[in-house]
Order: C-alpha cells, then sequence, then structure tokens
C-alpha cells in the first residue's frame, strides 16, 4: 500500500514551473545533450545588441578575418578522397607557361614568324596532371590585329592584266608573296590574341571559383551552429514531453529537489539550486555567443557572396572575350585558306613555288586528319566513352597537385590510353554544341560541349594544332573532336576530362558508369 507523500516546505516551493527548469538544466548533467539554453528566432537569430552583454571572461570566438579574394582558399583534404597521385619520376620534367611575352614580328616581313622550335611533347608512363589551371602571368599589350577581309588580294584579273609584261609580273609575284606573308602574320596574331584572352578567362574564374568557396565555408560554418542548436532544442522538448507523459526517468539529483521528505536536506537542496544558478548564467551567456557567431558569419557570409558575384561577372565578361576572340580566329582561318590557294595557283603561272603555311597548317591539321577519323563506340544508350578504352591515371578530388605542390581540388579525371596518348582521338561523349574551342591557361587547349540535357563536359590539354571543333559547331556522340595532347600545365599527355551540372563539377567516373561506361 502506497503512502501519503510528505512535502518540506522548500519542496513545495519547487513545486512550481521553475521546477521544469530546474529539470532541463539538470538533465543535461544527465547525459541529455540539452547543452544551453534554447535561441529564440533561430534558425536566423535577429542581431545581438553586444553593448548589453558581458563579455566573457576568456574570449569564445576569434576576430573575423575577412578573406582576401585574390590569396586561394585553404582547404583540407578529405579523407574519403582517393590518395594524392604523385607524378611519376620518369615522366618529363613538368613545364611552366612561358611568362615572357612572344618576340614581336615585322608585319612586312615576307619570311613571317619562325616556326616553333620545340619538339612535341612526350608522354611519361603513370604521369598525373593537374586539375585545375594555374594562373598565368598577364601578357603585355596586345599587337593590333590583321583582318584578312580587309585586304585587297591579288587575283586572276591582275594576272591577265600584266600578260606578256615580265616587268609588273615580277611586281605581281612579289606582291602575292607579301600577301602570303600577311595571312601568316594575321593567323599568328589571331591565334596570339585567343590564347590571351584565354589566360585572362583562366584567372578570372580560378579568382571566382575561390571567391565562391570561401562563401560555402561561411554558410557551412553557420549552418552547422544552427544544426546544433536546433538538436538541443529537439532534446529539449523530447524530454519535456517525456515528464509530462510520465516516460521520463528522473536523475537522482533531480529527485532529492522534488521528492524530499524532510528538512534534512535543504543544505544538499541549496547547494544544487546555487549550482544551478550558476549553471544557467553560463548557458545564457553561451547561447548569446552562439547567436553572435552566427551572425558574424551570415554577415560574412553575405559580403563574401557579393564579392563572389562580382567576380563571377567578370569572369563571364572574360569568357564572352575569350569565345569572341576564338570566333575571329576561326574567320581568318577560313579567309586564309580561301585566298591562300588563290595566290598558291597565281605564284605557279608565273613559275614560283610558294612556301608552305606552318601557320595554317599548324591550325588546321587535326581537322584533316578527323574529319577522317573512325568514331568512337556509341553504346545503346547513346554514349560515347571520351577515349577509346582509356585508364584513369588520377581520380576527382582532393590531391597533392603533381607540378605545383599542395593538396588541391582535381576537379576532374585524367585519362591516357595504352599504347601513346599523344595524338590519340578524343570523342564527344553525347551530341550537344560546342561552346568554347581554344586555349584556356594552364587547361592548355580546352573544349566545352553543352549536352542537349545541359551538362557540360570538357577536354583539356589537347595537343597544339589538335582542336578539331569550332565554337558554335554541333557534334554527335562518338564524333572524333580533338587529339590528346600536353599543353598548359601538365606533366605529360593525357586527357583531362570534367563534366559540371549547373556550373559545379562533379566526378566524371559515375557519371559515365550511369550513361553505359
Amino acid at each position: 500500500m502506497q503512502t501519503a507523500r510528505t512535502w518540506s516546505p522548500a519542496a513545495r516551493r519547487l513545486r512550481t514551473p521553475v521546477a521544469w527548469f530546474v529539470a532541463l538544466v539538470l538533465a543535461g548533467g544527465a547525459g541529455l545533450a540539452v547543452g544551453a539554453v534554447p535561441v529564440a528566432a533561430l534558425p536566423r537569430p535577429a542581431a545581438v545588441d553586444e553593448s548589453t552583454v558581458e563579455p566573457p571572461a576568456e574570449p569564445v570566438d576569434p576576430a573575423p578575418v575577412d578573406p582576401d579574394p585574390t590569396d586561394p582558399a585553404p582547404v583540407d583534404p578529405d579523407p574519403s578522397d582517393p590518395a594524392p597521385v604523385d607524378p611519376d619520376p620518369t615522366d618529363p620534367a613538368p613545364v611552366d607557361p612561358d611568362p615572357t611575352d612572344p618576340a614581336p614580328v615585322d608585319p612586312t616581313d615576307p619570311a613571317g614568324p619562325a616556326p616553333d622550335p620545340s619538339a612535341p611533347p612526350t608522354e611519361g608512363p603513370g604521369e598525373t596532371a593537374p586539375g585545375t589551371g594555374e594562373p598565368t602571368p598577364a601578357p603585355g599589350p596586345a599587337e593590333p590585329p590583321i583582318d584578312l577581309g580587309d585586304v585587297d588580294f591579288v587575283d586572276r584579273s591582275h594576272l591577265d592584266a600584266v600578260v606578256g609584261d615580265p616587268g609588273a609580273s615580277g611586281e605581281l609575284a612579289d606582291l602575292a608573296q607579301s600577301q602570303l606573308a600577311t595571312i601568316d602574320e594575321a593567323l599568328r596574331r589571331a591565334k596570339q590574341r585567343s590564347d590571351d584572352a584565354g589566360a585572362a578567362y583562366d584567372r578570372a574564374r580560378e579568382k571566382s571559383d575561390e571567391a565562391q568557396a570561401v562563401v560555402d565555408d561561411l554558410e557551412q560554418q553557420a549552418d552547422a551552429l544552427r544544426d546544433d542548436v536546433a538538436l538541443s532544442e529537439t532534446t529539449v522538448a523530447l524530454m519535456v514531453q517525456r515528464m509530462r507523459s510520465g516516460s521520463y526517468v528522473m536523475p537522482p539529483e533531480l529527485a532529492v529537489l522534488l521528492d524530499a521528505q524532510g528538512d534534512d536536506d535543504l543544505l544538499y537542496q541549496y547547494g544544487l539550486l546555487s549550482g544551478l544558478s550558476s549553471d544557467e548564467a553560463r548557458s545564457g551567456e553561451a547561447a548569446r555567443v552562439v547567436a553572435v557567431e552566427i551572425e558574424r558569419l551570415t554577415i560574412d557570409a553575405e559580403a563574401a557572396a557579393e564579392e563572389a558575384a562580382t567576380l563571377a561577372s567578370e569572369a563571364e565578361r572574360e569568357r564572352d572575350a575569350a569565345v569572341a576572340a576564338q570566333e575571329s580566329l576561326e574567320l581568318q582561318i577560313d579567309l586564309a585558306e580561301q585566298h591562300r590557294g588563290e595566290l598558291v595557283l597565281l605564284l605557279a603561272e608565273l613559275g614560283i613555288d610558294a612556301p608552305d603555311s606552318t601557320a595554317l597548317a599548324d591550325l588546321t591539321a587535326a581537322r584533316t586528319s578527323l574529319r577522317s577519323a573512325a568514331p568512337g563506340t556509341v553504346n545503346d544508350l547513346g554514349y560515347a566513352a571520351p577515349m577509346t578504352a582509356p585508364s584513369v591515371t588520377s581520380h576527382f578530388g582532393y590531391r597533392i597537385h603533381p607540378v605545383h605542390g599542395g593538396t588541391r581540388m582535381h576537379t576532374g579525371t585524367d585519362f591516357t590510353v595504352a599504347g601513346g596518348t599523344c595524338g590519340a582521338p578524343l570523342y564527344a561523349v553525347a551530341a550537344g554544341t560546342v561552346i568554347y574551342s581554344g586555349a584556356f591557361g594552364g587547361f592548355g587547349n580546352h573544349i566545352e560541349i553543352r549536352l542537349d540535357d545541359g551538362t557540360v563536359v570538357a577536354y583539356s590539354h589537347i595537343m597544339d594544332g589538335g582542336l578539331g571543333v569550332a565554337v558554335g559547331e554541333r557534334v554527335v556522340a562518338g564524333q572524333a573532336i580533338a587529339l590528346a595532347g600536353t599543353t598548359g600545365t601538365s606533366t605529360g599527355c593525357h586527357l583531362h576530362f570534367e563534366v559540371r551540372i549547373d556550373g559545379v563539377a562533379v566526378d566524371p567516373l559515375p557519371w559515365l558508369a550511369a550513361r553505359g561506361w
């Protein structure tokens, strides 16, 4: 038989709503992770008037540091990511982009610019390559372009006018040869302008990516604090619900306060209440500190987001400029092919052999070979692999940069093929439209294709002269679009392949696997 409970005066005073608060705080000591007094108005707390808050004896949060948008955001490698791949010591020595500008060429010199004497790149076994382009030095003042559309080229009518006049025929031959040199110089300048614009875009996009990384980091910190507070509030609410339903197991300390049978426990009760008061003060201060920190992170994230948006706009402008330079180069190539053929025929009738144009051949060699190249294999889902039977040499994720050192995010997957990667054909993985085809700083020669579903795939480090498609061109799955190389910041011939969805780089291997590769 249960006896009637006798309550002391002190205990009766505790049988009030205050007792619930006592239970909440002491429950924290019982392992329920209450942690702090719940903070109102979260997850987005109102700004706290710090002038009314006594600062803690020891500083809790460090002074905020505004990120420098020109400095790369520090990143720690994710332990779940694949181990970094060091470059194979048998690879050729990495070559950084030459920061010096090309020597100016006299446009009146009929010989035109000398061909590049450098040997073709060689592939090292087990090589790896950077996943992000290294910023290249800003170029000097660009030489003025030569628009071949403005040149009054000699033609058949001029040849007919000098028949039987050796002196006039010699002058016409000199003019035709001079115009051949002008074609080469126009192509060289157009190519240089395209390269410079691509390097500027590379620098701008890297700054934009770094600024966005700062924003993401600040937002993640604020979200983590909000989640912690929300978890504490949920835990407290669950405990109160259990207490009301009678399913809560009361810790011994709380039982002493609420279930005293006499006055002999008053001293112990007083000690507990004194500790409770101190805990309440510390909990309230901790809650205010958390609210201030969340507010600081939120303000910093908003400021960083504004800076990131500005840099993203600048990067987009640089991209537009790079694409415009590529389109201008394509126009000059078309005009060069048209007029050079006519000049060569005219000189042949005058008994003169025209010199070969290395400038034009370098820019169009891949197109000639790729037009006759066999297409890549297309599976039943309508997709092709970017190379034939490729092997992975470096995975997507954080790694030690093989050229510049330090931990960096590798935003793609590197592939090679057996039998030699230099000059190996690269294939469109699906139907789409070419949106970039040209130099791209540390990525070297670079092609981007927007697939019909909006996904953008990219191919980097393509060999010089290995671009087989132009901006605006439609491609189909399996079409040969380029030749693999080692241009840009690279340690050997390979393909750096990227997949971006809504502008965010994703791991290409699962993406390809989901499409049958």
